[in-house]
């Protein structure tokens, strides 16, 4: 989809990253001469980098997205509108990075080959490819338990979860998923509404997630020529309790 103005300040407030996230890429990018984000958003990650590294490249698809990142006014950093796989060819990275659970924007496993096929011709011999995504280990296995025919979708209704204000208005965040096993696929969607037009709907806002199992990803990566080289889970051991788990990767360039 393509983002409203609104929807994409809106999903801005709304999608703040990892706890401990910011932490972790900095420091593993820290005086880096180039690095370049994958689906870099409203720009969150590559101004916490920008003090530490030579040269940023961010790359998303949404244009209003891409405004926002824009106006922050970041030091030697560039922002293109491309396609994860629509990599510059002009020059190499030390560092490509993934976010956020950005691997499951993806929409089918040649895209996901084809995402790692561009990271491995991004970046410098020995270069870092970057990754984190939520576990889905367990979800087949669910899906097998509770027996749901090949035709049926999970729905788990909407309802309010959270408050925010953005533009000086007050908004209440309803959000509810569709689930697909058959197809390993979550549909989230946001509405927004304001507390003073509470039966006008909201604003919709749709995040649409493709999985896999962690060996099909790690497989992916190493036939594009990326070698699994760290894994951790979290990105920290100082970290809230109620810090959601993370699967963060590192794969390296091998030639």
């Amino acid at each position: 989809m393509s983002f409203s103005p609104l929807q994409a300040r809106l999903y801005a407030a709304t999608h703040l990253g990892t706890p401990g996230d910011l932490e972790y890429y900095q420091l593993q990018t820290a005086g880096a001469a180039a690095v370049l984000e994958l689906g870099c958003g409203h720009g969150r990650l590559l101004q916490a980098l920008a003090p530490a590294t030579d040269r940023l490249v961010g790359l998303d698809q949404e244009p209003e997205l891409l405004q926002l990142a824009r106006a922050r006014n970041l030091p030697h950093t560039e922002f293109l509108q491309r396609d994860l796989r629509d990599l510059p060819h002009s020059e190499a990275f030390e560092h490509v990075i993934l976010a956020y659970n950005g691997l499951y924007c993806l929409p089918d496993s040649q895209a996901l080959l084809d995402t790692f096929q561009a990271a491995h011709r991004a970046l410098i011999p020995g270069g870092k490819f970057h990754l984190d995504i939520y576990p889905t280990e367990g979800l087949d296995e669910d899906a097998e338990a509770m027996d749901i025919p090949d035709n049926v979708i999970v729905d788990d209704p909407s309802a309010p979860t959270t408050e925010l204000d953005v533009d000086g208005v007050h908004y209440t965040i309803w959000e509810g998923s569709l689930w697909d096993p058959h197809e390993r696929t979550f549909e989230v969607e946001f509405r927004y509404v304001r507390d003073d037009e509470p039966d006008e709907g909201g604003v919709p806002l749709t995040i649409r997630h493709r999985y896999w199992p962690l060996p099909e990803i790690i497989a992916a990566a190493h036939d594009a020529g990326l070698q699994l080289v760290g894994q951790r889970e979290g990105f920290g051991d100082d970290l809230p309790d109620d810090a959601p788990p993370q699967h963060v990767l590192t794969f390296a360039r091998i030639d």
